[in-house]
């Protein structure tokens, strides 16, 4: 059995079976997607007229292709003599099976509502007045989101239906059509409205949490469908804005309009979730000698406390006190003098101002060892930065006091404190270019702890 279809479409369901036209869905294979065809039927192929109203159908719809509420047209043609027309494949069916499934809500039925109101609106605005608004004619997506469909009856303002003989503009579906219509005289704007209240009271019939025979809901739906034309409301937007106000509270009037009633169309798209940024790779291994050197430090600022607090307790013992004792009388005058002669020997008493300044000299070096060995503990790069510091001012002073005093226990001191400094600088120098790495992967400049 050949394909109703082109070859282009293959897979094709049916959708609808109507008197004049089958909608079909199927997929695309040319681009891809799944759309929906309307094609008419053998019997009204040949109808100049069922033609006509099909190629009007979507030229009006393809004159709203910028709004977001009205169906999409995709192509028109012909195949096997039979016109056809591709249009936006939604997936949620019409408004009248929907209604059939019952769950409708007030918010909901505003919501559906409003998005009608802006299709109708935005067709007045370019002219065209689509003169079948039904329950049947509005689609949903699978967001549950509605579309306006079939423009195969619009009319320009004016009543021009593009060449369709004045006996025949009347059309419509039962219970939608406004009177004026009925009576043969020109539609207007205003026709839609009435027949999107006609949908309205069918919504809120059908919605368990409102109360349609309500005075203040009733009054504007008796607004919208008023027998003469100037009694109803001139836009459809301000109809369904004064039936939110009269079934829905401010503010959830305001959520409905503003948030998914006016962003609701996310066409159904397969995402698939973000890959998870790549993780950097290490970025500074911690050097071996770091843990050695924060536990040197925590003895070195054990033993000079010790010293510290030692000379500073015994500044006074007779032992070591210079009271009722002869000395030179410019070691008072001359601290350097007397600082040097208690260095190399020449005498061999000090003050007890000397021991105090001795002990709080230890105390302090004491304290900056206590700090690095924290900070070296905790890899922090600015007790790296001290400990090299303070490293390579006191590999001088080995130097020359090796080279004055030789022994075994101040050479392996030296060969320590350069292999602290010169450790601890390449791990500073790994850092940076380490940094420079995690930049590429996480787009910042991270501090990163060495």
């Amino acid at each position: 059995m050949s394909s109703p279809l082109p070859p282009r479409y293959v897979g094709p369901e049916r959708l609808y079976r109507g008197g004049t036209a089958d909608v079909y869905s199927a997929l695309d294979r040319e681009l891809g997607r799944k759309v929906a065809i309307k094609i008419l039927v053998e019997e009204c192929a040949d109808d100049e007229q069922q033609c006509a109203w099909l190629r009007r159908e979507a030229m009006a719809a393809a004159r709203l292709s910028h709004m977001l509420e009205v169906v999409r047209i995709y192509d028109i043609g012909e195949w096997n003599g039979r016109p056809y027309m591709s249009m936006e494949y939604l997936g949620g069916g019409t408004l009248a099976s929907r209604l059939k499934r019952g769950g409708i809500t007030g918010e909901l039925a505003v919501r559906w509502l409003w998005q009608a109101a802006n299709a109708i609106d935005a067709a007045h605005d370019l002219g065209v007045i689509h003169r079948d608004v039904t329950p049947h004619n509005l689609l949903l997506d699978v967001r549950d989101n509605l579309r306006l469909t079939d423009f195969g009856i619009a009319t320009e303002l004016g009543g021009t239906s593009n060449g369709v003989a004045e006996d025949e503009l009347i059309q419509g579906t039962g219970g939608f059509i406004a009177p004026e219509h009925l009576a043969g005289e020109p539609v207007t704007p205003v026709s839609d409205v009435y027949a999107l209240g006609a949908v309205a009271r069918v919504l809120l019939i059908e919605a368990s949490d409102v109360n349609e025979r309500a005075p203040e809901v009733e009054a504007v739906l008796s607004r919208a469908l008023a027998s003469r034309p100037a009694d109803r409301f001139p836009t459809a937007r301000e109809f369904v804005s004064e039936l939110a106000s009269s079934i829905l509270p401010d503010a959830t009037t305001t959520q409905v309009f503003h948030g998914a009633a006016t962003q609701v169309f996310v066409r159904p798209t397969r995402v698939f979730p973000a890959p998870p940024p790549p993780e950097p790779k290490p970025i500074v291994q911690t050097t071996p000698f770091l843990p050695v050197v924060s536990f040197e430090r925590a003895i070195r600022a054990a033993i000079l406390a010790a010293i510290g607090l030692g000379v500073i307790l015994f500044r006074y013992h007779p032992e070591y006190s210079v009271h009722g004792t002869v000395i030179r009388g410019d070691q008072d005058l001359n601290p350097l003098q007397h600082a040097y002669d208690v260095v190399f020997g020449t005498v061999g008493l000090v003050k007890p101002h000397d021991l105090l300044v001795v002990g709080v000299l230890a105390l302090v070096f004491a304290a900056m060892c206590a700090v690095e060995c924290v900070g070296l503990a905790y890899r922090a790069r600015w007790a790296v930065y001290l400990t090299i510091v303070t490293t390579v001012c006191l590999i001088p002073v080995e130097i020359w006091w090796l080279s004055g005093h030789p022994g075994r226990i101040k050479e392996i001191a030296l060969a320590f404190n350069v292999a602290v400094a010169l450790s601890l600088s390449g791990t500073l120098i790994r850092a940076r270019f380490a940094e420079r790495r995690a930049r590429k992967y996480a787009g910042a400049a991270a501090r990163v702890s060495v």
